[in-house]
């Protein structure tokens, strides 16, 4: 099992949900997901959100300061 993290410094634009999409292709079963957005914007959190779940990540943690905690499930 691998931990990986990911953070965002700035609003997130187009080609960076791209960007974080195909970065959400590396974790396998059970590996676990760090992101946090320094640029908190609740939008932006919940995008990120439901393109985890069309990956096969639970989510595990998501508070309102930006981070996001998620588990790969298949």
């Amino acid at each position: 099992m691998s931990d990986y993290r990911l953070d965002i410094n700035e609003s997130i634009n187009l080609s960076d949900y791209s960007l974080i999409n195909d970065y959400l292709e590396i974790p396998r079963k059970n590996d676990k997901v760090s992101i946090k957005l320094n640029y908190r914007v609740k939008d932006e959190v919940n995008i990120i959100c439901k393109i985890l779940n069309n990956k096969g990540f639970n989510i595990i943690d998501k508070d309102g300061n930006g981070y996001i905690y998620a588990s790969k499930r298949n």
